[in-house]
């Protein structure tokens, strides 16, 4: 399990609590309580729906299963971004309205490295999303730690 050790010593897990604390730390919660309300439901979207989904077909050894699970899943997860993309996208390439926040990440965690663990694209009718995967992917201390960051399967 996840877990951080905070400058006092003491350890908390579970990551979309480490998450959700950093995200609260560095402002990227939201400006309003509607707005962080808003954030967690993409981040939760993201990490309890369809996190699970693709994670339970890599792990899937039999390609017959593979290919029905990707199937199942690349139809649930239409269904849940055709909502975010009419109802959830806000901002000019952000999620919320105010601009940046950790449902960007999110996302973009999403479509820039789980789908392509799985040979994956994102639908091009999803132009929202797409545009937000391309405005955080384009922020400049991202960009930078993609370029160095290990190589990794997960």
């Amino acid at each position: 399990m996840p877990f951080v050790t905070l400058e006092d010593g003491s350890q908390f897990g579970q990551s979309a609590a480490i998450a959700r604390y950093f995200a609260s730390k560095g402002g990227l919660t939201g400006k309003t309580e509607e707005e962080k309300l808003h954030a967690d439901m993409i981040v939760e979207l993201v990490k309890t729906d369809i996190h699970p989904l693709l994670t339970k077909i890599y792990f899937q050894k039999d390609e017959d299963q593979k290919k029905a699970q990707i199937a199942e899943a690349i139809a649930k997860i239409d269904t849940w971004f055709q909502k975010v993309e009419a109802n959830f996208v806000k901002g000019d390439g952000t999620v919320l309205e105010s601009g940046f926040s950790w449902a960007d990440l999110a996302l973009f965690n999403l479509v820039f490295d789980m789908y392509p663990i799985l040979n994956l694209d994102l639908d091009a009718k999803f132009v929202k999303i797409h545009q937000v995967v391309e405005k955080v992917k384009s922020e400049p201390k991202i960009a930078a730690w993609i370029a160095k960051r290990p190589v990794t399967p997960m």
